[in-house]
């Protein structure tokens, strides 16, 4: 409910109006202007129930003076409402009385009401702005959506209350009712939300629902407030056509595209392809870029551009498929990340796809390369150019084989960097001092004890004290450490000993 549509304001009654003097209001109005409308309004504020609904799209809690002079800017001047000015307030400014007092000036700021009286002051005059700049609209909208978040209806329930002790009217006692009151205005400050977006051409409405969200909910990082999810909700629902076609027209062009490829048509009819589908993607983009912002907010995503981005990270993997070009390739995964560069889950799923591509690209990985590495004994280096490969391989048969090869790596990976050895090492001890093996580890031992480590080795024991040598490892950091600490502590003893 409007506020110059308000049974208040249509009768020039105050809350704090008793049932007579409303009913005189009434008459009063009758007499000049549909006495049909002045009956229909009387019966709302005469009725406690109803009543409620003019109560709280009033502006309950404030003085008839203040009132007066916010409905003569409201009238007036609606833009200047968001700015703190010093105003006149004169008691007896509708009066006959004398007032042998003078007016008083106080500064009159907005943020100071209470919220409700605030929402519904905003939404007033967000719907009588006229032309304005984008800017300016984004800002009254965040301020509105801000009013309403902090409405508390047990604050607000106290407020009719104490009106209605002066008026003689029964208190409200459910609290449910002035939650359902609040709820309808909700749906009203929607109404006039979307009515001042309505004002702007479709490209600048676009950009000022984006600001709005990106300002709300800190560019997708936080939470925002729940007329800003009303807004954005109407927003998807109206652009539901639009994505509805793009959609298609983006499918035409990756099937395109990929016939294109597997033709083996010139590189510049694809380049051609290519850029239409950059170009449809980023003007989707444009338009869904405030619901992605904020379903990211929210913790979810926007379903239709989920759907489109995944149709497109298909065209890529058909490409390297079809043995195309890894250029083609890498260049659409580049202009996706860059063109959906605020949504996060897109991004690290892009950032994903382009490290793939950078170690296919680096490697020109097969599946003998991987059998080569693994001969080597390079199983890390092995495993990671597999699982690379198959993050875009889609032939089944291939994928059989990258598994097999990925589960070896996974059962041997204590054989990666193991160097081959000619012979295997002496191993010889007289009343348990001379060389042995400790685990995997070569060491000299002192009466059974290790003193230094000379080596590591991939080895299997097949008997007692007999075993089976694989190849030579790096000593571990801790026993490099140890070796270190013993020659030390032997070069101070002697020195030591000489002097």
């Amino acid at each position: 409910m409007d506020l110059l549509q308000n049974p208040f304001y249509i009768l020039n009654a105050s809350p704090f109006d008793n049932r007579a003097k409303l009913t005189d209001l009434a008459d009063e109005h009758s007499l000049l202007f549909d006495s049909d409308e002045s009956m229909q309004v009387l019966s709302i504020l005469l009725n406690p129930r109803k009543r409620i609904s003019a109560e709280i799209a009033w502006l309950p809690g404030v003085t008839p003076e203040l009132l007066r002079e916010i409905m003569t800017l409201l009238r007036s001047s609606p833009s200047s409402l968001l700015k703190p000015q010093y105003i006149w307030l004169n008691p007896f400014a509708n009066s006959p009385v004398f007032n042998p007092k003078p007016s008083s000036l106080i500064l009159f700021d907005i943020n100071e009401l209470t919220p409700v009286v605030r929402a519904n002051i905003l939404a007033a005059g967000l719907s009588r702005l006229g032309t304005s700049e984008s800017s300016d609209i984004t800002a009254w909208i965040l301020e509105l959506a801000q009013a309403f978040e902090e409405i508390k209806p047990d604050e607000l329930m106290s407020i009719l209350n104490e009106e209605r002790a002066i008026s003689g009217f029964p208190e409200v006692s459910e609290l449910a009712a002035i939650e359902s009151e609040i709820q309808a205005m909700r749906r009203h400050y929607l109404y006039v939300i979307k009515l001042a977006l309505d004002s702007f051409p479709t490209g600048e409405l676009v950009k000022v629902v984006t600001d709005t969200v990106n300002s709300a909910t800190d560019n997708g990082t936080k939470h925002g407030l729940t007329l800003i999810d009303d807004m954005i909700d109407s927003y998807e629902l109206e652009a539901q056509s639009f994505f509805e076609k793009e959609e298609e027209n983006i499918k035409i062009l990756v099937e395109k595209i990929n016939a294109i490829i597997y033709e083996n048509q010139q590189d510049t009819a694809v380049d051609s392809e290519i850029n239409q589908l950059t170009k449809v993607l980023r003007n989707w983009n444009y338009v869904a870029q405030p619901i992605n912002i904020n379903a990211e907010a929210r913790g979810s995503s926007h379903k239709e551009t989920a759907r489109v981005v995944k149709n497109v990270r298909n065209l890529i993997v058909d490409i390297l498929n079809n043995d195309g070009s890894l250029d083609f390739a890498k260049q659409i995964t580049s202009n996706m990340r860059e063109i959906f560069s605020e949504i996060k889950k897109i991004c690290e799923s892009l950032d994903e796809d382009m490290e793939a591509l950078k170690n296919i690209h680096k490697n020109n990985t097969s599946i003998s390369d991987i059998v080569n590495l693994i001969k080597e004994k390079r199983i890390k280096a092995a495993r990671e150019l597999i699982e690379s490969r198959l993050l875009i391989e889609k032939d089944e048969r291939i994928i059989d084989e990258l598994t097999k090869l990925q589960f070896f790596c996974i059962m041997h990976a204590d054989m990666d960097g193991v160097k081959p050895i000619e012979s295997a090492p002496s191993l010889h001890t007289i009343n348990g001092s001379g060389t042995t093996l400790y685990g995997e580890s070569l060491a000299i031992v002192l009466m059974h004890i290790p003193i230094f480590w000379l080596a590591r080795y991939s080895v299997t024991p097949v008997g007692d004290n007999t075993y089976s040598f694989h190849g030579k490892k790096n000593l571990a950091l801790w026993q490099i450490i140890w070796n270190i600490v013993i020659t030390v502590s032997l070069a101070i003893s002697i020195i030591s000993f000489n002097f």
